[in-house]
């Protein structure tokens, strides 16, 4: 059976990127991009979704056969600072319905980390693999948390 990828968050930095990786890699057809609004530009299947809506993201699931997740949706930190509980909020409730769907479909979930997990606190040279996580916006300490 082939891979069929959902990309949450296809609309942002990493996302658009990946997405286009993904479908070079696994054919247009299989790689199905979500977010909260439409894309810039037409590059393949999309589909609207609130990760928050755990009910939209299993139906997405099931009637697109998907076999793995890239969770990439969050609120980052420069907005997230202004709104720091809705954005703990969103990345946690989003991650949680990413996580219970896929358990529940059996499904295989990637939540790439992001370097604000480590603060500013960790060294910028040399950096050992096991390191302090010592994130300093609402966003990395969720990231953190998530992982």
């Amino acid at each position: 059976m082939k891979d069929k990828i959902l990309i949450t968050g296809a609309n942002g930095q990493i996302g658009t990127v990946l997405t286009e990786a993904l479908r070079d890699r696994y054919g247009e057809t299989n790689v199905l991009a979500t977010d909260i609004r439409e894309p810039e530009k037409d590059s393949g299947p999309f589909a609207l979704l609130d990760v928050q809506d755990r009910e939209r993201l299993a139906a997405l699931i099931r009637q697109h056969k998907i076999t793995q997740v890239y969770h990439l949706a969050a609120i980052l930190s420069a907005k997230g600072e202004k709104q720091p509980k809705t954005a703990w909020d969103i990345n946690m409730n989003t991650l949680f319905n990413v996580l219970g769907v896929a358990k529940q479909e059996k499904l295989r979930v990637f939540f790439p980390s992001s370097i604000a997990v480590f603060g500013t606190k960790t060294p910028r040279e040399a950096t050992p693999q096991y390191t302090v996580l010592f994130p300093e916006t609402v966003y990395g300490i969720s990231k953190a948390a998530g992982e």
